[in-house]
């Protein structure tokens, strides 16, 4: 079925997390309320899972996606990133990560370990850490 305005996309992976939590100041309206929805969202963005997602899984990826928006929000109103946030985020980008291959076909593939969860986590707290590195002044604050 997919998700509502799936189409929605930044071109960073880590800002497009912080929408599957939709209209947070009118009316919160959450994207990922079963492991069913993250496994739409994960896949749809190209990070690849296999196995049983469940509810801690789908925890984990909430947990990253709010310390994401708060750091963003942060950097969007020039404060420095909270200590929790960047925990969060460092201890998610330093998990085991996507493996780039060389295919015999030339194609690239990707090798990780387990479920895959912890390479989409690993990507998407990467992606954060450059966003917010950044600070280039094109980070805004939605409407």
């Amino acid at each position: 079925m997919g998700l509502p305005n799936d189409s929605l996309r930044s071109g960073r992976l880590s800002i497009d997390l912080t929408w599957t939590l939709r209209y947070r100041n009118v009316s919160p309206t959450e994207l990922l309320s079963t492991p069913s929805d993250l496994r739409s969202w994960t896949s749809s963005r190209g990070l690849h899972t296999s196995g049983h997602l469940d509810g801690q899984d789908l925890d984990r990826f909430k947990e990253l996606r709010e310390a994401i928006f708060g750091a963003l929000s942060r950097a969007v109103d020039d404060q420095p990133t909270s200590q929790t946030q960047r925990k969060v985020i460092n201890e998610n980008a330093a998990r085991p990560s996507y493996v780039p291959v060389l295919a015999s076909s030339g194609s690239i593939i990707f090798k990780y370990d387990g479920s895959g969860v912890d390479a989409a986590l690993s990507t998407l707290a990467r992606d954060a850490i450059e966003v917010l590195a950044l600070r280039d002044g094109r980070l805004r604050r939605c409407e």
